[in-house]
């Protein structure tokens, strides 16, 4: 019986030597939740927060988002045109150096028919993958860049060469008919990667599908 007895304090006084680590195990893992908790809510506001502001952002620029956005002069065609306005960011665009000397939207696309094209839009429309090109004209270009400029810049390109070592200067090829559909924007894309110097060569290969410059040297 007296040793019962003992058993029966030796356990007692096992359990209340553990009570402690016990608690503080408890309170660990209560403090642990209640962080996740903590941060779980505050990742829940920072992006309500963030989408809130996206949606505050493009109020400011748009109109609400049900609202008929009529084109103009002074709205910025970057809060819809997200993939042009990337371009003003990429070094590789033709659009990156134009942006750093603050060129606007509207020098170059200065067409009527972008009020047309904004008739209905609103601003919580898609925007379309494929957009309407706006009309370029060499006149347009040659407002900063001027035609003698541009010809002593491409007299040592070595962009347009042919089979038989024809070079010719990209910015001063023969005025001749079929020439006259092309434009500063046929091989300068200011929105694209491509280079101006991967993209004349195809342009050329359209008709000269020989790689042969000089005219009359396929067909009578």
């Amino acid at each position: 019986m007296k040793a019962k007895k003992l058993a029966i304090i030796f356990a007692c006084i096992l359990m209340l030597s553990l009570l402690p680590a016990a608690l503080a195990a408890s309170n660990t893992t209560s403090t642990t939740d209640t962080k996740s908790d903590a941060t779980a809510t505050d990742s829940s506001k920072a992006t309500a927060g963030k989408d809130a502001g996206k949606d505050k952002a493009a109020e400011e620029y748009a109109g609400p988002s049900d609202e008929l956005l009529a084109w103009a002069e002074d709205r910025p065609c970057t809060a819809c045109h997200t993939n042009e306005a990337a371009s003003a960011d990429n070094e590789k665009c033709g659009m990156y150096v134009h942006s750093l000397l603050e060129v606007a939207c509207i020098t170059c696309h200065a067409d009527d028919a972008l009020i047309d094209v904004h008739a209905n839009a609103k601003a919580n429309a898609k925007v379309p993958t494929k957009l309407k090109k706006s009309k370029l004209t060499v006149e347009g270009c040659t407002t900063c860049h001027t035609s003698e400029a541009l010809i002593k810049a491409g007299a040592e390109s070595k962009a347009l060469v042919d089979s038989e070592g024809t070079v010719v200067n990209p910015h001063d090829i023969p005025d001749v008919k079929d020439h006259k559909k092309f434009n500063c924007g046929s091989c300068h894309k200011m929105h694209s990667e491509l280079s101006p110097k991967a993209k004349a060569p195809t342009l050329c290969s359209d008709c000269h599908h020989e790689d042969v410059y000089e005219c009359y040297t396929c067909h009578s």
